[in-house]
């Protein structure tokens, strides 16, 4: 709290000095709470004594009051500090504080030209006091300073002897006043900083140099008021709360110094607790929350205790709900507070402990019982997960830095506390504008002003002090080494390993305070650092619920680490070190709170760069035993394992050899298994080849191939090379044009284009395919659509471009060759009635390629028809002639004759345009599902080589063998070994009966003329 300043305070601190006799002799003033300064000659007087006073303090008790304060106590004092001659300062100590009353605070008394100032005193006759004012002059030889007071006004005579002078301009006491010229305005005061007696007023720093306040510094914590109002709000509302800043902002401070004083003054207990990295984080709430359950057990049934609670916790994360309880029954009627400070240097250490440290923290909290944290912002990613995240994001208060003049209000507040220190002019000043407004600065101030209040002059906190430090950056550097310095060459090298060990490496290039317990660091660096205790560098404290023989050390700040070049140099040089000892630290306390389960050892690269560190380092104790035992289990585990791995890798090379055996035994057998099969399918391949008939040597040939491809065997070789011999005049094959078996073939009258009528295995209806450019050499398939179902006749135009085919009278599809037409066929109706059974079907193009010829015959066997007459089925369009034999009733494009009983044999045809009688036009007489076109030779309507065709003889038929191509027929014989000739249709009026030919007695040339047949060379 700060000091107030002005006239209420000057008569808070306003005193009279009385003699035995109740006589007012001089004045005084407190200058601390139970001090009084009063000028020696003064206490003389008042006790009698003759002169200045005696050389040796006076013992008895002079009587003094406050007269400017309510109720004007008053009090006895006896002589504490006792100087005569040119200082004359008595300083009394009072028997007991007086309530009202306060110090007055002291300010610089030297360079005070024309500072007004103004002072009371109890002159004879004024016994409740008199006010003087004037003006503030120099300092004389003699030490004093001169006062010359204004009129109209008191002059300063005798009972002003003891009164303090307060400067209106310095707002604080300069002096005290000490003689007077008589019957003259002038006067002299003797300096402040010749009042206080240090061996009286024992000098206390009110600053904390690198260490953070507390609650016993409350009263020296300034700059913070607005935020500590916040914070205890905050506090008060919430069962968690997490103070973030970056580091030297004032994080500890002012929940220490700030906030816990105000709670315990509401009745709310306190915990304080510094997780230390290393520690499991139940153990570090059980051991902080020991003590407050069983405070009266001693240090060993303590840790004891600590260790159960902590298994507690650990099995059973509901059990925070009860350990609240019991805590808050053992606190105050205000709640408890659980203070947890650092809490960035034990989530750095390790995330996953953090964070189950915060979670565990966040369950105990609640109720009565409230958490305050502190951390660095970087820390709470760590602390952030999917179930802390509403936990955090509402907890946090971010700390700002001080601005500037909170910052003056932290320099300048703490010595107005102190009673007999102060400032020199302008050094507040100078100081702030050095500490500039990076947001750690505030360390390096505290620091500085440490240093300032160790190399004092008096009381006075001075310019040259300031220089002499190299300011604000250089008090922590030049301080830090100094200390260095003073050691030896061996201490140095120790100092060098010490500050390695409290500090890590952060991210990028930064480093972090890391706290080591005792036990982890060797006997002769925890040596060292009690003996650098005293210069700030490092500090020693007791962990919450630990042995007290189990000290914690740790770096004085982190700024350290920043501004002191030499240690930043060190830890430079040792990050490498430093990262992998901070990593294996880690994975021991994930081993450890794994219950030491062996996969959490180091293995592989980890386990190899650990043996080479411990073997490179040079100085062996700066890995804590633990951590060597680490290494040693893991090293251990992986000869273990290595072990094993090798008797898994014999035992599987066994196998291994063993399997190869098996498979290479079971791999003969298949094959030779494999080459019996393929030498029966070789035999059986080339069996089928040589039973395939001679219309179908490419079968034949595939199978041959395949035989001699599944096994050469003499079989499949005789069997390819027959195929060779019988293929040596085919010029190529061309399979799979066509699905299943050949049923029949027609061809143009070119040969250009062929159909084949094929049926698929197991199909029920027949497929047609159109195949062209045969003779080019490249065939190309076309299946036809919409083919009629039964036993197709199938017939080609000479042009190639139309395809007709007919499973009988009523299903007949024509085809134009065209892309649409070979995809949607036209379907022809003859406009017959119902064709009897047992009748063949045959179709013919024309030789122009535009007529359709269809021909109906009777089948073999099938009985003749009785009908003599020649009936019209239907009407051609045109008036039909009277009825006769053997003359078609009509000139329709469709016509139907019924053969006479003589010769028994009938024969029944159509064309597509009748002729009549007498007509230069020819038609052949043929067997029944035959077609004939006038001019044109018959073409192969089937798949075979020879036809009969009935004649109208009884006695004589007619046998016409087809040439391979299918164009002509090459000769034809009778029954009885005579040529078959061709006729011409009957005359007019005659009977339809085809004339028989001679036999043989008649040239071929001159048959064919009398025929009507166009003679032709039979070369």
């Amino acid at each position: 709290m700060a000091v107030l300043r002005g006239s209420d305070v000057l008569e808070a601190s306003q005193a009279r000095v009385y003699a035995d006799d109740g006589k007012v002799i001089g004045a005084g003033f407190l200058v601390a709470g139970d001090v009084l300064c009063t000028c020696a000659h003064v206490v003389a007087r008042a006790l009698g004594l003759p002169g200045a006073g005696p050389e040796e303090p006076p013992d008895r008790a002079v009587e003094v009051d406050f007269p400017l304060v309510t109720g004007r106590p008053r009090v006895r004092a006896t002589v504490e500090s006792w100087r005569t001659g040119g200082a004359d300062v008595a300083l009394l100590r009072l028997g007991e504080p007086v309530e009202g009353t306060r110090p007055a605070p002291l300010v610089d008394g030297t360079g005070v030209w024309e500072h007004p100032f103004r002072t009371m005193g109890f002159p004879a006759g004024a016994g409740h006091g008199s006010w003087a004012h004037g003006t503030l002059r120099a300092r004389l030889g003699s030490g004093w300073v001169q006062m010359e007071t204004s009129e109209p006004g008191p002059r300063i005579v005798q009972g002003f002897s003891g009164a303090p002078v307060w400067d209106d301009r310095q707002n604080g006491v300069v002096g005290m006043t000490v003689a007077a010229h008589l019957e003259e305005r002038t006067a002299y005061l003797l300096p402040s900083a010749d009042l206080v007696d240090e061996a009286t007023l024992v000098p206390r720093c009110p600053f904390q140099g690198l260490t953070a306040f507390t609650e016993d510094d409350a009263e020296f914590f300034h700059g913070r008021d607005a935020d500590t109002e916040r914070l205890l709000a905050d506090v008060r509302g919430r069962s968690v709360t997490l103070v973030a800043g970056p580091s030297g902002c004032g994080k500890s401070s002012l929940v220490s110094a700030g906030v816990l004083p105000r709670l315990r003054a509401a009745g709310a207990a306190v915990t304080e607790l510094r997780p230390v990295p290393g520690v499991r984080p139940a153990a570090v709430v059980a051991r902080a929350l020991a003590g407050v359950l069983e405070p009266e057990l001693g240090e060993v049934e303590r840790l004891a205790g600590a260790e159960e609670l902590a298994g507690l916790l650990e099995a059973n994360r509901d059990f925070a709900a009860e350990l609240r309880a019991r805590v808050l029954a053992r606190g105050g009627a205000g709640g408890h507070v659980l203070f947890v400070d650092q809490l960035e240097e034990y989530v750095s250490a390790g995330p996953d402990a953090g964070r189950t440290l915060f979670g565990l923290l966040g369950d105990l909290a609640g109720g009565g019982l409230r958490v305050v944290a502190t951390a660095r912002p970087g820390s709470l990613d760590a602390l952030i997960t999917a179930d802390t995240s509403d936990l955090v994001s509402e907890a946090v208060r971010f700390l700002a830095p001080l601005t500037a003049e909170d910052l003056g209000q932290a320099v300048t507040a703490p010595v107005d506390a102190v009673p007999g220190l102060w400032f020199e002019a302008g050094l507040p000043e100078r100081i702030v504008a050095d500490a500039g407004d990076e947001p750690g600065r505030m360390p390096l101030v505290q620091f500085a002003l440490t240093e300032l209040w160790r190399r004092r002059s008096r009381a006075m906190l001075t310019h040259a002090a300031y220089d002499e430090l190299g300011g604000v950056a250089g008090a922590l550097v030049g301080s830090a080494d100094q200390a260095y310095e003073k050691l030896s060459s061996s201490e140095r090298g120790l100092a060098r390993r010490l500050f390695v060990q409290l500090a890590r490496p952060g991210d990028g290039d930064t480093f972090t305070r890391r706290p080591s317990r005792t036990t982890d660091l060797a006997p002769e660096l925890v040596e060292l650092a009690r003996g650098l205790v005293p210069d700030k560098l490092v500090v020693l404290s007791h962990a919450p619920g630990s042995d007290e023989h189990e000290e914690i050390i740790d770096l004085a700040h982190e700024a350290l680490t920043v501004h002191w070049p030499r240690l930043r140099r060190w830890l430079t040089e040792s990050r490498d070190f430093r990262r992998w000892q901070e990593q294996v630290r880690a994975d021991l306390v994930r081993w450890q709170s794994q219950q030491r389960e062996p996969a959490r050892l180091l293995s592989g690269t980890d386990l190899a760069e650990a043996e080479l560190r411990l073997a490179e380092h040079p100085d062996p104790d700066d890995i804590p035993a633990a951590e060597r035992e680490y290494v040693h289990l893991s090293r251990r585990q992986a000869r273990r394992g290595t072990r094993l791995r090798q008797a898994a890798v014999a035992v599987l090379a066994a196998l291994t050899v063993l399997a190869v055996v098996l498979a290479f035994t079971t791999y003969r057998s298949l094959r030779q298994a494999e080459d019996r099969l393929r030498v029966q399918a070789a035999g059986l391949l080339a069996q089928a080849s040589e039973e395939r008939p001679p219309n179908d040597p490419g079968t034949a040939l595939q199978l041959a191939l395949a035989a001699w491809h599944a096994a050469d065997t003499p079989q499949s070789r005789q069997a390819l090379a027959h195929q060779y011999a019988r293929g040596q005049y085919v010029t190529g094959t061309r399979p799979s044009l066509w699905p299943g078996s050949v049923g029949s073939l027609a061809a143009s009258a070119d040969g250009r284009v062929l159909v084949v009528e094929s049926e698929a295995l197991g199909g029920e209806r027949s497929t047609l395919t159109v195949i062209t450019g045969a003779l080019d050499g490249n065939p190309r398939a076309r299946k036809l659509s919409d083919v009629p179902e039964g036993k197709l006749r199938v017939a080609v135009s000479p042009d190639g471009r139309s395809v007709a085919a007919t499973a009988g009278p009523e299903a007949t599809r024509l085809w134009q060759l065209g892309e649409a037409g070979a995809r949607h066929p036209a379907t022809l109706d003859p406009g017959l009635r119902k064709i009897r059974e047992q009748m063949n079907v045959s179709l013919d193009f024309s030789s122009d390629s535009k007529r359709l010829l269809l021909a109906i015959n009777p089948s073999e066997g099938a009985s003749p028809s009785r009908t003599s007459a020649v009936r019209p089925s239907r009407s051609c369009g045109t008036p039909a002639p009277a009825a006769g034999r053997g003359r078609p009733t009509g000139s329709r494009c469709r016509t139907t004759w019924t053969m006479p009983r003589s010769p028994p044999t009938r024969t029944r045809w159509r064309c597509s345009t009748p002729r009549w009688p007498g007509s230069s036009s020819t038609c052949g007489i043929w067997r029944p599902g035959t077609c004939c076109t006038p001019g044109r030779w018959p073409v192969r309507t089937r798949g075979r080589n020879c036809r009969r065709a009935a004649r109208s003889s009884p006695t004589s038929t007619t046998e016409r063998r087809w040439s391979s191509t299918g164009r002509r027929p090459e000769r034809c014989w009778s029954s009885a070994g005579s040529r078959g000739v061709r006729t011409r249709c009957p005359s007019v009026g005659t009977s339809p009966t085809p004339p028989v030919a001679t036999p043989s007695s008649t040239s071929s040339s001159t048959r064919r003329s009398a025929r009507g047949w166009p003679t032709r060379n039979r070369s």
